[in-house]
């Protein structure tokens, strides 16, 4: 299964439910990626189950990256395990986890090649008056037009004549 280049917004607990958590995934699928997606939720990154505390049962092939999420409280958690790391390896063994940019966590939990932004971050932007919806719906916004890049380039779509000859040819 892949989630590929996609804008997930208000995946919130108090307002339909549920954990708010991303993802829920459990009893052994596998092959699953996601990646290139922005994703705004209340609840975890996502949630693994299945298999007991000795033995989990494990999901193959998974892999997460480029993705721009939240951390929130727990972050990647899997029953009876600890956040980030221990969860990946109980039950994501062998998991690509990289390139991702996450809102809050603390970086030592996870692999290598991810990048945290903390409240520091978030500061920076009000000082310029933005809110932290403001600055998700930046992000939002930057998605969606990475998104439409990558969907014209592996479509080798390309603009109209004027468009695409603008700052290709000297103005006259």
């Amino acid at each position: 299964m892949k989630i590929v280049d996609n804008l997930f917004y208000g995946v919130d607990a108090q307002k339909w439910g549920g954990t708010g958590a991303f993802a829920l995934i459990g009893e052994g699928p596998s092959d699953i990626t996601i990646e290139h997606n922005t994703v705004s939720q209340s609840g975890n990154i996502l949630m693994a189950y299945g298999g007991t505390k000795s033995d989990p049962k494990p999901i193959a092939g998974f892999v997460f990256r480029d993705n721009l999420i939240r951390h929130n409280q727990y972050g990647v958690h899997g029953s009876d395990r600890a956040v980030g790391a221990d969860t990946l390896d109980a039950f994501f063994p062998g998991a690509v986890f990289e390139s991702n940019t996450i809102a809050g966590g603390e970086s030592k939990r996870y692999p290598k090649g991810n990048t945290f932004i903390g409240e520091d971050d978030f500061k920076t932007l009000r000082g310029h008056g933005f809110s932290e919806e403001d600055a998700w719906d930046i992000a939002a916004i930057a998605a969606f037009f990475a998104m439409s890049n990558r969907l014209a380039n592996m479509s080798s779509m390309r603009p109209n004549d004027e468009f695409y000859l603008m700052g290709r040819v000297p103005k006259t």
